[in-house]
């Protein structure tokens, strides 16, 4: 799109305008979800930067005989289909990592979704519901303050900001890194050299003390990078998605 513009004595100028959009990791699971989405994931969008990373959290209620992933993996097995997990809501990264969790470990804990991560996590807290698998952001709170018990985080490496808790990858089933994200991304055939200025620009706010303060207070990883960085992330979690939403047979429609 173009703008033009007036000054007194001066020629009419036309500027470029470039529309970002701040796009999550759940865009690379709604392909999966739904049979008419109206756009490409992959194509569609040109990645300009990754700004952070939101991880999930394993957070279980006091009551429930476990305190590792190995011991809940199995207590579900000697009480098959018996336990249950919430997550945000049908078809979230949450709702997606703990199906991955009942392939991998060959249990079945039934998912109960959820309007939203708080209310999750408040039922866990409650003991309405034994687990849950929720942004880390909603449990570690209650982890700290001792109310539920936490299990694992769903990411490759452990969190800075919680590096006692153990990965679900090194609690027995490797491979496994589920990641919520947000990243930056232009239209398709913006100019390369507009998309490294922004990318620059975005990396340079990510060092910023102040907002690297305000990103940790909502549990969230800095990352930043190059688009070819996020374009990587994107082709990846799209493939690897895909595959546990048609394994488990998850939709949204």
């Amino acid at each position: 799109h173009t703008r033009s513009f007036h000054v007194t004595g001066v020629q009419t100028c036309a500027l470029p305008i470039y529309t970002l959009l701040c796009g999550a990791g759940s865009m690379t699971v709604a392909p999966s979800l739904y049979a008419r989405l109206g756009f490409d994931v992959v194509n569609d969008f040109a990645p300009v930067s990754l700004i952070v990373t939101i991880q999930n959290a394993l957070m279980l209620h006091p009551s429930i005989p476990a305190r590792t992933v190995r011991e809940l993996v199995a207590l579900a097995k000697a009480r098959p289909g018996k336990l249950n997990y919430a997550s945000a809501g049908n078809g979230t990264v949450n709702h997606l990592a703990g199906e991955w969790l009942n392939s991998a470990a060959k249990i079945s804990i039934v998912h109960v979704p959820y309007k939203g991560g708080g209310p999750a996590a408040s039922d866990v807290v409650g003991g309405q519901i034994p687990l849950g698998v929720l942004a880390a952001a909603a449990a570690l709170p209650h982890m700290k303050s001792g109310r539920v018990k936490g299990l694992a985080v769903t990411s490759a490496r452990r969190l800075s900001f919680a590096p006692n808790l153990p990965t679900v990858a090194e609690s027995g089933i490797p491979g496994y890194e589920v990641t919520l994200w947000a990243g930056f991304f232009a239209q398709p055939g913006v100019p390369r050299e507009v998309v490294s200025r922004i990318n620059a620009e975005v990396n340079r706010a990510l060092k910023l003390a102040d907002v690297r303060e305000r990103l940790s207070g909502i549990a969230a990883e800095v990352l930043g990078g190059t688009p070819e960085d996020l374009s990587a992330l994107v082709k990846t979690d799209f493939e690897r998605y895909g595959r546990i939403a048609r394994e488990n047979r998850i939709r949204a429609d």
